[in-house]
């Protein structure tokens, strides 16, 4: 058995204006709360090693990750292993004047993408 849609509003007969809004609002509700969860739990743990640990380790992992992803993309089209390999040296250099991940990142994936779209 199918729903066909009231001419009016859009829903589909089995829907009502109220659930529709009930369903919307609850979403929200999820969505805020999945956003306040993260800055909460840095407030429990704030202090603790394994947080510590982290944010002395995740930096490195997330470039990583980053680099691996983009060379293994690669296997099949070749064309783009200098635009690759040029941004991974600014990404190197970048960390290693600045020492800030955000910067490193940022600067490494506009090189890339500024090759990638221009020259290669």
């Amino acid at each position: 058995m199918t729903a066909t849609v009231a001419a009016a509003g859009g829903l589909p007969d089995t829907v009502t204006a109220g659930g529709a809004l009930l369903i919307i609002a609850v979403m929200g509700g999820v969505t805020f709360l999945l956003r306040l969860l993260p800055f909460q739990a840095a407030r429990i743990f704030r202090g603790s090693e394994l947080f510590a640990m982290l944010g002395h380790t995740m930096p490195v992992g997330v470039l990583t990750v980053l680099v691996v992803f983009t060379i293994t993309s690669l296997t099949e089209d070749t064309s783009r292993w200098p635009a690759v390999a040029a941004a991974t040296a600014v990404t190197v250099v970048a960390q290693h004047v600045t020492r800030k991940p955000g910067v490193s990142i940022f600067t490494g994936t506009a090189v890339y993408m500024l090759l990638v779209n221009t020259i290669f």
